[in-house]
């Protein structure tokens, strides 16, 4: 739209002829309509390459599995609706404007258009920065969130961790040989069976007593069920009391609580507390630093962790040496694995993968508001284009009376460029709190979040200006530097 009234000068005198010689208003209208669609159907047919050369590339980035039913009728049907939709909506607008010229006024060339004429482009070109600053500050902080979230204290060591399924019970009744052998090869540090693995910790109980305990609480304690090793092998970090310990027969009924817990429970001295549980009674020997067992973006769970009383571990902890390859320790597991196990699979994921998943439906949407937000404002910009290319054919007499009354060209330029950079503030203004309030109430979404910087929302308005002022310098230049002698001819 605004590159078809930005050549309305041009155009005018063309109406003003075919008017002249009996065109009549529906006629132009006509003409400029099909115009218009036939530019859309162009777009269309490069749409239609761009998606099928593009769709493994989005399916990749946004890990799904999407294609198109190319023989399906709805989709056609929606497809040309589309066309005809976007014609009316991009034409419509140049092709009233454009056949409603006075012929006597546009062959004089003395038509204006009037100051209303331009209201529309600068709400198109205003509406458009202010999608494409939101968008932009969406992504910085959608990224924004991931670090934040990425960087936070875990509790346990994920490098060269690696966690096995118990699937079978023939794995479970040879664990104790497996894990005998694989210590004796040098290449793994630790070994240890869990109920879940350390960053999986679902399983939640109720019914635990404790002294002091409020008789309405409604209590949910995570539970890890856990051997004397597990400690050692995920790395936790032990802040009062002790680790369990194999060589304490008593430890069996052992408990240790995260410091979660122990806020949770109100011991000030937990060390020596008795809890009541699954019909028996557990002495706090240890208190843990918190750990981040669930989601990333959630607050620390409250954790209770037992040497597990029904044998039901699940999953078995190897810690890789830190001074042994991993392939060569991985290849060891295998082999050590399949000897005790000729009959079930070897199945095996490192702790650092299964962590990186905990971030992939934000890193997807970080992805994704990226592109949008580059696509929408490329689009932006050519609508800028559109405009300061109306701007600059309109006012190229006024630019060469300026030159040969002694302006320079960066005083031109700063004089044309003016009136986009307001436009563009006009978006910030409207973009900036907009932005703010959909992020935020985004970020509410999660108990550890980051907050919303006040540089971001700075630098996006900086980053807006500038794109604009590199967009417009190039109409703004090429009117700025024609020979006055040719801006002021008169044909």
């Amino acid at each position: 739209m605004n590159l078809s009234t930005a050549r309305s000068q041009k155009r005018g005198k063309e109406v003003g002829v075919r008017k002249v010689v009996g065109s009549r208003r529906s006629h132009l209208v006509h003409q400029f309509l099909m115009e218009s669609l036939l530019v859309v159907c162009m777009g269309f047919v490069l749409a239609i390459l761009i998606v099928q050369v593009a769709m493994p590339l989005f399916n990749l980035v946004a890990e799904k599995a999407i294609h198109i039913d190319w023989l399906n009728p709805a989709l056609w049907t929606t497809m040309i609706v589309l066309i005809v939709g976007i014609a009316l909506l991009a034409g419509g607008y140049p092709a009233l404007f454009l056949s409603r010229f006075n012929p006597a006024t546009v062959l004089k060339g003395t038509y204006a258009g009037g100051s209303h004429t331009s209201w529309p482009r600068k709400v198109l070109v205003v509406v458009q920065f202010a999608v494409s600053i939101v968008l932009t500050i969406g992504t910085v902080v959608v990224y924004q969130q991931i670090q934040y979230a990425s960087r936070r204290p875990l509790g346990y060591a994920l490098n060269g961790l690696i966690t096995v399924p118990i699937t079978t019970e023939e794995v479970r009744k040879s664990y104790s040989a497996f894990k005998n052998e694989l210590l004796s090869t040098h290449l793994i540090a630790d070994v240890s069976a869990s109920e879940t693995t350390v960053l999986n910790m679902w399983w939640s109980d109720w019914g635990f007593q404790w002294e002091g305990k409020d008789p309405n609480m409604q209590d949910n304690i995570f539970r890890g069920a856990v051997d004397f090793e597990f400690g050692n092998t995920v790395g936790w970090k032990i802040k009062e009391g002790r680790d369990f310990s194999r060589a304490l027969t008593t430890d069996s009924s052992a408990m240790i609580l995260n410091e979660a817990a122990v806020k949770y429970m109100g011991f000030k001295n937990p060390i020596g507390e008795v809890v009541q549980a699954y019909g028996r009674s557990f002495t706090v020997i240890g208190v843990v630093e918190d750990m981040v067992t669930q989601s990333l973006y959630s607050p620390h769970q409250q954790t209770v962790f037992i040497i597990d009383p029904f044998n039901r571990a699940s999953f078995i902890n190897i810690k890789i040496d830190p001074q042994s390859a991993p392939a060569d320790a991985i290849t060891s597991v295998n082999r050590i694995f399949m000897k005790h196990n000729p009959n079930t699979p070897f199945e095996y994921r490192f702790a650092d993968d299964e962590f990186a998943e905990k971030f992939a439906f934000e890193a997807r949407v970080g992805r994704l508001v990226g592109i949008f937000s580059a696509l929408a404002l490329f689009i932006s910009l050519l609508g800028l284009f559109g405009l300061s290319a109306y701007v600059a054919e309109r006012r190229t007499k006024e630019i060469g009376i300026r030159k040969v009354m002694g302006a320079t060209v960066v005083r031109l330029w700063q004089l044309l460029a003016k009136d986009f950079v307001i436009l563009i503030a006009f978006s910030c203004a409207i973009a900036v709190p907009l932005g703010y309030l959909l992020m935020k109430n985004w970020l509410a979404s999660y108990d550890y979040r980051t907050n919303i910087s006040w540089w971001v929302l700075l630098l996006t308005c900086v980053g807006a200006l500038f794109v604009t002022a590199v967009t417009v310098s190039v109409q703004v230049l090429k009117a700025a530097l024609i020979n006055p002698v040719k801006s002021l001819r008169s044909e």
